[in-house]
C-alpha cells in the first residue's frame, strides 16, 4: 500500500521550512551584536572650525583628553609608539563584556599594545566598580560629559578602534561577535604589534 501526501502535509513543510529559514535568519543576524542606548554625540567637529573631524581606517585618530579611573589626566597621544586597541564600553553592554577576556588575551600576549577602555556614559561609580570587579590590565578611562563621544561618535557599543604606533586608524569594529579574538590579533599584527 502507498500512501500519498496529501495537500496539507505539503503546506505544512513548506510553512516549516520558511519558518525554519526565517529562523536561521535572525540567528545570523545576532551572530554580529551590539548594544546602544540613544548617542547624543552628534558630528565630530575640529575644533575652531566647522570641518568634521574624520575617523576612518587609514587617517590619524583623533587625539583627546581623558580622566582614567584612578583619577589622572591622559590623552590618546601620550601611546604614540604602541599599538592601541580603543574600546568603548558600557557594564550594561553584554557584547562589551563578553569581547573583554578577548582584549585581556591581547594585552597578555603581545606587550607593544596597549588596551584603552573607554566607559561610555556611565556614571563614575558604576564603571569604577565594574572595572575594579575585573582583573584586566586595561587603561580605564571615562567620558561621563560625552566629549570623546563627540569626537568618535558611533551608534552603539562595543565600538572598537585598532591605532598603529604612528597614530593611523587600521581597522574600526562595531559591534562584536563571538570570539573576537581571532579579529582583534589580526588588526593588532597589522597595525604593527608583536610578540
Amino acid at each position: 500500500m502507498q500512501f500519498s501526501k496529501s495537500p496539507i502535509t505539503q503546506g505544512r513543510r513548506a510553512f516549516a521550512r520558511i519558518m525554519l529559514a526565517a529562523l536561521l535568519a535572525i540567528s545570523l543576524a545576532g551572530s554580529v551584536a551590539g548594544c546602544s542606548k540613544k548617542d547624543p554625540g552628534g558630528e565630530n567637529q575640529n575644533p575652531g572650525t566647522s570641518k568634521p573631524i574624520e575617523v576612518k581606517e587609514g587617517s590619524i585618530a583623533p587625539d583627546f583628553e581623558f580622566i582614567t579611573m584612578d583619577g589622572k589626566k591622559a590623552k590618546l597621544s601620550d601611546y604614540r609608539g604602541k599599538v592601541v586597541l580603543l574600546n568603548f564600553w558600557a557594564s550594561w553592554c553584554g557584547p562589551c563584556v563578553q569581547e573583554m577576556p578577548d582584549m585581556q588575551r591581547i594585552a597578555e600576549e603581545y606587550q607593544s599594545v596597549v588596551i584603552l577602555a573607554i566607559n561610555r556614559s556611565e556614571g563614575t561609580a558604576d564603571a569604577t566598580k565594574f572595572a575594579n570587579s575585573k582583573d584586566y590590565s586595561f587603561i580605564w578611562g571615562l567620558d561621563e560629559d560625552r566629549a570623546i563621544a563627540a569626537i568618535y561618535p558611533s551608534s552603539g557599543i562595543p565600538y572598537t578602534i585598532v591605532i598603529d604606533k604612528d597614530g593611523v586608524i587600521g581597522t574600526i569594529y562595531y559591534g562584536s561577535a563571538h570570539d573576537m579574538y581571532p579579529y582583534f590579533e589580526k588588526a593588532v599584527k597589522d597595525a604593527g604589534a608583536t610578540k
